[in-house]
């Protein structure tokens, strides 16, 4: 017994560990569990929808990581796969794919003949082959007539030929079937056509006999002869248990007993007297028991006892037991039971007379469809949500308001969560038609917002988003002028002097409930707005902090100060002050304790405001920080946007592009699990790492070229506006690394086509780009001596000069570098030696080793060029030596095979 708890103690302690108190949103789906972990307190974090299904799987998967170890490994064995939901499945292929490394065999067990190819577990297998994870498939036929044969003989002690005629007739009647098998050797043996003679000590049976009974020869019949050959009793216990589904405990099966109908009246049977009855069922094989749960052998068994009952009574069957557990069942009862009540009485519905039953029936189906979305059980959500809705008739919206638009709202949330876009759109729809008040509608159209985006139609959403913000009373101009940005910013600046974090958060929580929820849709709007017009952030930024002044703070806030703070950034290149309102945007978040926003606070901070504050490479941990803080608040759309943002710093930084290959595959297998396709976009980032890292000469400079255009036409709409950019940013540095600065200048047009500056304003992209097009203005001017790229290059230089006086430990490398270009082509060589060796000493030391090696071998072509071989041989090694370091393998192969020395 001792040895017992303490494995359970060290179960217990090895989940706190991993979930910590986060197992409570577990407990709330899986009751049971609180005997291991313990009572615990709710963790106090407040998310819904798709957020609170991601945040589910993800500690869903922790948890089982957690308890399966190489001594306790676990087996999960899942069985009726094909009675499954997608959102189940979902879950099942996360855990999967996240535990390719743990100790974990899952054992998927489906009917291959229930399943279609549009059937949701058929796209599950297909997803699961695709994955580099051991597979093992196996079918599970019927037995051969053979095995019929060998299992008669063994179980009758039997020489094969002498059991070979019975066997013959047994194959024939099930096919091989092997509840089948079984059922009819006790059917022939309950009817005395299978006997055991005691004289001769043999088994005896007529075949002829046997064949003029008329024994049925498929499962349905089998079962159905076998239950109509027991007592009366019996049949109505096993009818009223079938309704239940293929198992029930000991308290629902005393209220079947109680609830059996025949012929339309309801016949007692005594709680007593149900389980001696069962008896008979028990010695039949027909019911199981474990514990204090009774099953049906098998689910063909509860199939039959259930198509038994006329199919016009079934209904009457289900509406009795459901209202007898709602008559019977205390508070704790109900609430464990409450979706087994409420199906029964769903599945009666039609036997409903009276009005007010069928009202009161409507809000038990909100009850039940709340507490599945508790779970993010959407799924289960939805049938009690859309139950409940058919209950209703139009006219009940003037008579029963609330539980309308609750019901209908709620709905609308979970089908959208489930991902029925079309289904989600008509019920807002309704919403829409019959709400009384605009903040009601307001809801209702937010939701429609998130489902457009959704929908990849981020135009769509931002134009409905305006027109309610307009029709609120707090219009914006679809396309804003500097100067109304300018005074809007100048007006919240001033809101703002003097304040300190205590002073904005004095007002508390705001109490106007209808601000509250326009600020909680602002902070999604802005999102859409940086896909269609970044111009508006700040203006609505600027509204939602003058509102936090006036009306009070509420979780939106700490968001509103980063779009305020990224404006300043990307518009004004007010990068100080931009800081500064970050900073408070943090210290806000800690006094409201809204720790499920620090994804998207720490995302766009990283990303865009402190990127001159501090090294780069020191901004990495803050945006990692960023990604496991989304993954675990199920903000998985500002966890990748993290992951893109360590994957780009990484890069830009330096980090070895061995470990970046690595990095990069680690997002992608979890944004996969995940079903996150945004991480994919980024893909031609990792193609170009992979191009510099290997020496595979089978790919050639312009087979990249053709992988990124391809790329390029698949970008989704909504990815176009970083994504196209990014593309060719890449493009434009590959081509120089490797000399081909024609078409080097070719994509540098199409990134001034694009205006690229503007697009990747504010974000290090912008000083990296304007770095590599101003090394390539300085190689055109000298080759072909046309006095616009040295014009462009001494622009590009000015440009930096910002970049390095804002953030010297980020860029010094990169302007000193231009400058030494610069007076390379103005022949003024002594300066020229001056700033190459600067370049190259500020890039080691601030750990940039790609600049390092640019720098060196732009010094190496300076001191060629200058006939000094002993400086240009010594910076060539060195050049070398340091793409060598960057894990740049192929850059340092194309040094080699040019080689002047």
């Amino acid at each position: 017994a001792q040895r017992g708890q303490d494995e359970t103690n060290q179960v217990r302690n090895a989940i706190l560990e991993a979930v910590g108190s986060d197992i409570s949103v577990l407990v709330k789906a899986i009751p049971s569990l609180s005997r291991i972990t313990g009572k615990l307190d709710d963790a106090s974090v407040h998310v819904g929808g798709i957020e609170l299904e991601n945040r589910f799987n993800y500690i869903f998967e922790k948890f089982i990581s957690s308890v399966a170890t190489p001594s306790h490994p676990i087996v999960l064995y899942l069985d009726d796969l094909q009675w499954a939901d997608k959102a189940s499945l979902d879950l099942l292929r996360a855990l999967v794919i996240g535990s390719k490394t743990n100790p974990i065999l899952v054992i998927e067990c489906y009917r291959e003949n229930e399943i279609s190819d549009v059937h949701p577990l058929s796209a599950h297998l297909q997803y699961m082959k695709g994955w580099k994870i051991p597979l093992t498939e196996i079918q599970v036929g019927n037995l051969t007539k053979d095995e019929v044969n060998t299992l008669l003989s063994d179980v009758m002690n039997e020489s094969f030929p002498r059991s070979k005629s019975l066997s013959n007739v047994v194959y024939r009647k099930t096919c091989g079937n092997a509840l089948l098998v079984k059922q009819l050797i006790m059917t022939l043996w309950n009817e005395g056509l299978l006997v055991f003679s005691f004289h001769d000590r043999i088994w005896r049976w007529n075949i002829k006999l046997i064949e003029s009974k008329g024994i049925p020869d498929d499962a349905a019949g089998l079962m159905a002869k076998k239950i109509l050959c027991l007592s009366s009793d019996v049949q109505m216990v096993l009818m009223g248990m079938a309704c239940l589904g293929s198992h029930c405990d000991e308290s629902e099966l005393n209220i079947v007993g109680k609830c059996c109908i025949q012929n339309g009246s309801e016949s007692v049977v005594g709680s007593g007297l149900v389980f001696s009855i069962l008896d008979v069922a028990f010695r039949e094989g027909l019911v199981v028991k474990d514990g204090s749960k009774y099953m049906f052998a098998h689910d063909y068994i509860q199939q039959t006892a259930y198509t038994i009952i006329p199919e016009q009574e079934r209904g009457s069957w289900h509406l009795a037991i459901g209202r007898r557990m709602l008559e019977v069942f205390n508070k704790r009862e109900f609430e464990e039971k409450m979706f087994t009540a409420v199906d029964q009485c769903n599945r009666g519905k039609h036997f409903i007379k009276e009005e007010a039953e069928r009202i009161s029936l409507a809000e038990l189906n909100l009850q039940a469809g709340e507490k599945a979305i508790s779970t993010a059980s959407f799924s289960t959500a939805a049938l009690y949500l859309n139950s409940g809705i058919r209950l209703l008739q139009p006219e009940h919206w003037k008579d029963h308001y609330t539980l309308c638009l609750n019901l209908y709202h709620k709905c609308a949330e979970s089908e959208y969560c489930n991902g029925n876009f079309m289904v989600a759109k008509e019920i807002l729809v309704c919403i829409m038609s019959n709400a009384k008040y605009d903040n009601e509608k307001f809801r209702a159209k937010s939701l429609l917002v998130k489902l457009l985006s959704s929908q990849g139609k981020n135009v769509d959403a931002f134009d409905l988003g305006l027109s309610m913000l307009a029709e609120s009373g707090k219009a914006f101009p679809r396309h804003p002028d500097i100067s109304i940005i300018q005074k809007e910013i100048t007006k919240t600046k001033n809101m703002l002097k003097g304040k300190n974090v205590d002073d904005i958060v004095a007002h508390k929580n705001v109490k106007e409930k209808e601000i509250a929820e326009i600020m909680d849709f602002m902070e999604t709007f802005m999102m859409i707005a940086y896909h269609i017009n970044a111009m508006i952030i700040p203006l609505v930024s600027s509204r939602m902090i003058q509102w936090s002044l006036l009306y009070g703070v509420c979780a939106s806030t700490p968001f509103a100060f980063v779009g305020f703070s990224i404006s300043l950034v990307t518009i004004f290149s007010d990068f100080k002050d931009a800081y500064c309102y970050g900073m408070l945007a943090l210290e806000i978040k800690d006094r409201l304790q809204v720790t499920q926003k620090t994804s998207r606070l720490l995302s766009g901070l990283y990303t865009f405001v402190f990127i001159l504050n501090e090294p780069l490479n020191s901004t990495i941990k803050s945006l990692r920080e960023s990604y496991t803080r989304g993954l675990h608040y199920g903000d998985n759309e500002y966890a990748f946007a993290s992951a893109i943002s360590v994957l780009m710093h990484s890069f830009f930084s330096g980090k070895e592009l061995t470990s970046l290959e690595s990095d990069y595959r680690l997002f992608k297998d979890k944004a996969d699990e995940c079903n996150h396709k945004r991480i994919i976009n980024y893909h031609p980032l990792f193609l170009f790492i992979v191009f510099m890292v290997r020496n595979d000469t089978s790919q050639s400079l312009n087979d990249l070229n053709e992988i990124l255009e391809s790329s390029l036409m698949k970008a989704p709409e909504e990815a176009e506006v970083n994504f196209q950019c990014r593309i060719f940013s890449l493009q434009l540095q590959v081509k120089y690394l490797f000399g081909d600065y024609q078409s080097a200048a070719e994509i540098a047009e199409k990134c001034h086509d694009h205006n690229i500056e503007k697009k990747f304003s504010g974000r290090y992209d912008l000083c990296h780009h304007i770095f590599y097009y101003g090394l390539l203005c300085a190689v055109l001017a000298r080759t072909t001596k046309d006095e616009k790229w040295a014009f462009q290059l001494r622009i590009q230089i000015g440009k930096i000069q910002e970049w390095a006086s804002l953030s010297p430990f980020n860029c010094e490398q990169k302007l000193s570098l231009l400058e030494a270009e610069l007076v390379f082509l103005e022949n003024s060589d002594d300066e020229a030696k001056i700033k190459f060796d600067l370049a190259v000493e500020q890039a080691a030391q601030n750990g940039f080793i790609q600049d390092k090696a640019i720098a060196h071998e732009r010094a190496y072509m300076f001191y060629l060029d200058k006939g000094d071989v002993n400086q240009a041989s010594q910076h060539y090694g060195n050049a070398h030596d340091a793409y060598l370091k960057w894990g740049a393998k192929r850059k340092a192969m194309q040094l080699s095979e040019n080689c002047p020395f």
